[in-house]
């Protein structure tokens, strides 16, 4: 008899915990002027390049990001 540990389950891991750019699971998850969430370092390095959003095309002059704080506990659950 195959017994199935909790590990031997597959990890379903919902699209919105990964980050658009990289579409790698966030650990450091920041909202940026378009509403969308990304991961810090990929945002930041796409703002300094381009000035849009990499989801919705609307340009901007403001590269300021904010901390997910609650997006951040949920990955971590």
């Amino acid at each position: 008899m195959i017994e199935k540990t909790e590990r031997d389950k597959p990890v379903i891991i919902p699209n919105e915990f990964k980050c658009p750019i990289t579409k790698q699971i966030m650990s450091d998850p920041v909202l940026a002027f378009d509403g969308h969430c990304y991961e810090r370092l990929a945002i930041e390095s796409y703002l300094k390049i381009h000035n849009k959003s990499p989801i919705t095309g609307i340009t901007t002059d403001c590269i300021i990001v904010f901390p997910n704080h609650q997006k951040k506990a949920n990955i971590e659950k």
